[in-house]
């Protein structure tokens, strides 16, 4: 009876705490709902967000490199603010002969190293000229030619001495490094190569001034020389920026003296002398004479003045072209083959550059001489004149 007792009671109690569980569960499930329900409507309220779109971004660019800008060499002449004076009104006209100077410059250095060359174009303006050519940059080789015809004066061309060391070792193709200082071997070589580029400005200069200019042999300058240089005016300077690629990269700079620039645009402004001997040539005498001198007469007086003038006239009997290394390799019984074959008469040159006749070598008292076999005509030979 006691067992009957105990077992009601437990199953009692177990009905009782299914009961309570079953319960419990209840409530956990109201409680879910109520919280799904409350967050639906929260969402319900608030605007759906539109689906992201996808952007794509574009690749992006190699980066590019910027063209760098032309780098400038210094001033082979240290003066204020690193700059040159700008030209004013009276020099301005001297810029398109420097100017046109470069391809010429470029083409010569550039058969002469046998090797590709660029050249910057020329920063040109005025130089302080008290103290000449002092200011130079320490390391500075200065080089001096003298005009011989057309104008009167100097000119300079300066440069730096390892740049004319390394130009000297590129023609004679030599390995060894760049000197502060050139042998005399070397200084013979370099002024070859100034002379080359100085006559290439002087042959733009002629052409501009429209009148013929000659210039001497290129010599170096010593340290009183170079102070002496133009002081009695400022300079008038062009500075070109010389690459080899992969070998040099240099200034050079061409140097001119006031008294020089002022002759140069006073030729380029007046006739040249083949148009004056032209007219007069052409011009008919006057009958009667009149109050003012005229045209002729003045054409007659200015041919009778230059009428007396001594011209360099010269005999060439062929012509050639060597490099530089092959001129320092002369010697005594060396032989130069020339253009022109034994049979071939000789030519009559005037001014270094017109042929104005032509004729056959002989010899008068011991002393060579031309017997001439063909001539232009007058009006030719004043042509080569001018």
């Amino acid at each position: 009876m006691s067992e009957e007792k105990d077992s009601a009671a437990n199953q009692e109690t177990t009905e009782e705490q299914k009961a309570k569980a079953s319960k419990q569960e209840q409530q956990a499930s109201k409680a879910q709902k109520k919280t799904e329900e409350e967050v639906s409507k929260q969402d319900a309220q608030q605007p759906e967000a539109e689906p992201a779109e996808a952007v794509s971004e574009p690749p992006a660019a190699e980066a590019q490199p910027e063209p760098a800008a032309e780098a400038q060499e210094p001033l082979l002449i240290e003066v204020e603010a690193e700059a040159l004076e700008p030209f004013g009104s009276e020099y301005r006209p001297l810029a398109e002969a420097f100017e046109k100077t470069r391809g010429l410059l470029a083409e010569a250095v550039g058969v002469i190293l046998d090797k590709p060359v660029t050249l910057s174009r020329p920063r040109l303006g005025l130089l302080p000229g008290e103290s000449g050519l002092s200011g130079a940059r320490a390391g500075t080789v200065a080089i001096k030619a003298e005009f011989t015809a057309g104008v009167e004066g100097q000119m300079a061309f300066l440069t730096q001495t390892t740049a004319a060391s390394a130009l000297v070792k590129i023609i004679l193709g030599s390995e060894t490094e760049q000197q502060e200082k050139l042998s005399a071997e070397e200084m013979d070589a370099f002024l070859e190569l100034v002379n080359q580029l100085i006559g290439k400005l002087v042959l733009s200069l002629s052409e501009w001034a429209a009148t013929t200019i000659s210039v001497g042999p290129a010599a170096a300058m010593d340290q009183d020389e170079a102070a002496k240089f133009g002081t009695d005016g400022k300079l008038v300077a062009a500075q070109f920026d010389l690459v080899v690629p992969q070998l040099l990269q240099t200034p050079f700079m061409f140097v001119l003296t006031s008294s020089v620039a002022d002759q140069l645009l006073v030729c380029s402004k007046g006739p040249s002398l083949e148009e004056v001997m032209e007219k007069s040539a052409e011009a008919q005498p006057q009958m009667a004479p009149t109050a003012e001198p005229s045209v002729s007469s003045q054409l007659d007086e200015r041919l009778e003045m230059v009428m007396d003038m001594e011209l360099p006239i010269y005999v060439r009997f062929g012509e050639t072209q060597m490099r530089i290394k092959d001129v320092l390799q002369l010697g005594p019984g060396s032989i130069i083959e020339l253009n022109k074959p034994v049979d071939s008469p000789v030519e009559l040159v005037i001014n270094d550059k017109m042929v104005i006749a032509k004729g056959e070598v002989v010899v008068v008292d011991s002393n060579f001489a031309v017997r001439i076999t063909e001539v232009k005509s007058k009006s030719d030979r004043i042509k080569g004149l001018g």
